[in-house]
């Protein structure tokens, strides 16, 4: 049995790799940080956790005593790493740096959690793990140091850089969430000039523990097949849960003054993941997205 450490563990996609590795008690031994509180729903070992040092992780660390780390903690708010760039660096960059170096002294498996944002948007075709980073905004810049400082401390490390929805309890500001709850009353803008390729937070956590049963380390896209506006998919989540789409509203991106700069494209090309998993993690949207909506019925 592998013990696995899942820091961040009571949020939007932590809970995802709780869940899987609960499902799986023969496999894993679960251990989860949280911030602020519990997650009462589930029986395993969650510590309060403030990561503001290098001492507090190396206690965590070693207490636990983990094989496999999961480290789902980031600032993801674009406008608030725009505003507090300190905080952005500190959980985007400096944190996966200090988890990636322990991991790498104590032989520890490690998992870090990137993004689709880290590319300029320019390009036609969803990117793959070979496309060159071209950030537009700090949170992108944050993450990608993150990345580099974890291939140059522990090359070993899973980096998937993925787009995610859903998910247990979905909290109501999510994006996922706010289309479902989009109506004539509270109308909902969504772009029709943005792409991407997400996933289920349920997909991705499923990927990840496949990766790690592979034993595969290095950068890797985990998303879906196909790529899609932020518009269409909005109306194929409706579609599917058999809703009007009447609450929701088509727009450009180009139309929004108070946005910090975002890429239009943030695709990820899926062939590497299908290459090493299998067919059978050929996700696409369609079924991401009934994925999803069965978690929340």
């Amino acid at each position: 049995m592998k013990k696995v450490l899942i820091l961040g563990g009571s949020g939007f996609l932590g809970r995802s790799f709780v869940d899987h590795a609960l499902q799986n008690p023969k496999k894993y031994n679960v251990f989860s940080t949280f911030h602020t509180k519990k997650i009462k729903k589930y029986e395993h070992s969650q510590i309060h956790f403030n990561f503001s040092n290098e001492v507090n992780l190396n206690r965590l660390i070693k207490s636990v005593k983990p094989d496999i780390i999961i480290n789902s903690i980031a600032l993801a708010n674009i406008e608030e790493c725009q505003i507090n760039k300190s905080l952005a660096m500190h959980l985007n960059a400096t944190l996966p740096s200090l988890i990636a170096k322990i991991c790498s002294v104590e032989s520890i498996c490690n998992v870090h959690i990137s993004t689709d944002h880290l590319f300029a948007g320019d390009s036609l075709t969803p990117y793959n793990e070979e496309s060159s980073p071209d950030p537009l905004n700090f949170y992108a810049e944050s993450k990608l140091v993150g990345e580099q400082e974890i291939s140059t401390h522990y090359p070993k490390t899973i980096i998937a850089r993925t787009n995610f929805f859903g998910g247990t309890d979905c909290q109501s500001d999510t994006f996922f969430q706010q289309v479902l709850n989009a109506s004539n009353r509270n109308k909902f803008g969504l772009f029709d000039d943005v792409f991407f390729s997400p996933l289920s937070t349920n997909e991705v956590a499923l990927t990840i523990f496949k990766l790690l049963e592979n034993q595969f380390q290095g950068l890797i896209n985990i998303s879906s097949r196909d790529s899609i506006s932020k518009y269409n998919f909005g109306n194929l989540l409706l579609s599917s849960m058999q809703k009007s789409s009447e609450g929701i509203f088509r727009r450009s991106i180009e139309d929004v003054s108070n946005l910090v700069l975002r890429p239009k494209m943030m695709s990820l090309s899926n062939k590497k993941l299908v290459r090493t998993l299998g067919k059978s993690f050929d996700f696409s949207i369609k079924n991401s997205i009934n994925n999803a909506l069965s978690s929340i019925k």
